[in-house]
């Protein structure tokens, strides 16, 4: 735990059709909005699925998203008006899993990532045709074409404007552009130390840093110059305010009704914030650029999820679902590679999730030139939160067909 509260939930839920439904949930601004859509979602979805079983479970999933992210407008609307504003700058980055028999079924906005393990001799993983809701966990859906690379993954120049069709302009206008690398230039192809356990990213990271997702905002917003922000390369927020693209709640940055007044000064000195962080429109390009409306080109984030829906085999080792706490310190193979050990030692999901915890805690350490027992004696709050972020880790044992684990 690094703040205090912390701000992360987690979601793990047998269904009776005998799926395992996981979900790791990021919050920041406060932990209220987490734990709100810990407490409703899967109530939403049972709901969902009686009223409407003809509905996809992408569909299903996708409204159920928007209807928290609505419902949390209607309950702090009033708060609001009263001037209570640290309850519109509240929210929460979620991710669900749904693990069947046959395909893994993963809804994600923001930036925690799940993970899926699955032996090097296996099949490459196959992307799925949507299905209704209550089709049944152990029906075989037809494949729609191979699972492609996940888009936090281009950091190169060349794969980028190849994929992305990149303007000239847009190029011009895309932060660190000129810091990607060339293509092929730190790349490992050394075949003698490829894993055994492959990692297979099944959820894209909805975060201002990544590439594919300052294009996306340049486009939707063309005539704002200060859609994104950079402090450096790692760290990227939208307007400037916050880093993730895609959340439940912070509804400051959807809804006009919910922008801050302009922050009064007086004597050089910034005052009575408290009525909602302000997010400032009608900054342009300059030069014959159009200029932008005044009040801005909001909303500039989505509840949204984006579904990705893949096969399953049994050449399946392991799923790890995370919140960016675990990815900031690890990438997804090293992920794979500590909580597929940590099984083979121990058969236990928990100690696997423990491990992970812990490599992310003694990374920690490293970083800051400090021994690991330092970093697990500092209290939770301003000191701990500057050296880590709240780890949220969910393992799932995926060779236990009828018996998927996790802690």
């Amino acid at each position: 735990m690094a703040n205090s509260p912390i701000e992360d939930r987690g979601i793990c839920s047998g269904t009776q059709d005998g799926q395992l439904v996981v979900g790791v949930l990021d919050g920041h601004g406060g932990w209220q909005v987490a734990e709100f859509v810990q407490e409703n979602i899967l109530k939403r979805l049972e709901q969902g699925l009686l009223e409407s079983p003809a509905t996809s479970l992408s569909q299903l999933v996708s409204s159920v998203f928007q209807a928290l992210d609505e419902e949390i407008a209607r309950r702090v609307r009033s708060a609001f008006l009263m001037g209570f504003g640290q309850v519109a700058k509240v929210g929460a980055c979620t991710l669900l899993c749904f693990v069947a028999e046959h395909r893994i079924v993963v809804a994600n906005a923001g930036d925690c990532r799940v993970v899926l393990g699955r032996k090097a001799s296996g099949a490459h993983p196959s992307l799925l045709e949507e299905e209704p809701a209550d089709s049944a966990a152990h029906a075989e859906a037809k494949a729609v074409g191979p699972l492609g690379k996940s888009k936090h993954a281009f950091s190169c120049a060349e794969d980028l404007r190849q994929e992305m069709k990149m303007t000239a302009l847009e190029e011009r206008r895309m932060p660190w552009m000129n810091a990607l690398r060339r293509c092929g230039a730190t790349q490992n192809e050394d075949v003698d130390t490829a894993p055994a356990v492959v990692a297979w990213d099944l959820s894209n990271d909805h975060n201002a840093r990544v590439p594919f997702e300052q294009l996306k905002l340049l486009r939707e917003h063309p005539l704002e110059a200060d859609i994104i922000r950079c402090k450096r390369a790692d760290a990227c927020y939208v307007k400037g305010r916050l880093q993730p693209t895609r959340s439940i709640g912070d509804l400051y940055l959807k809804m006009p009704e919910f922008n801050g007044k302009p922050y009064a000064w007086v004597w050089g000195t910034q005052y009575d914030n408290t009525r909602g962080r302000h997010v400032k429109g009608g900054v342009g390009w300059g030069g014959n650029a159009p200029a932008p409306p005044p009040e801005g080109t909001a909303p500039y984030i989505t509840a949204e999820p984006e579904i990705i829906r893949v096969d399953r085999s049994a050449d399946d080792v392991v799923l790890v679902a995370g919140t960016d706490g675990l990815w900031d310190y690890l990438e997804s193979q090293e992920a794979v590679d500590i909580a597929t050990a940590a099984l083979e030692r121990s058969n236990s999901v928990g100690v696997a999730a423990d491990e992970l915890r812990e490599e992310v805690l003694r990374r920690t350490a490293r970083k800051h030139g400090l021994v690991l027992a330092d970093v697990k004696q500092l209290s939770p709050g301003k000191d701990r939160r500057s050296k880590h972020d709240d780890v949220t880790v969910i393992v799932v044992d995926l060779r236990k067909a009828e018996e998927a684990s996790c802690n």
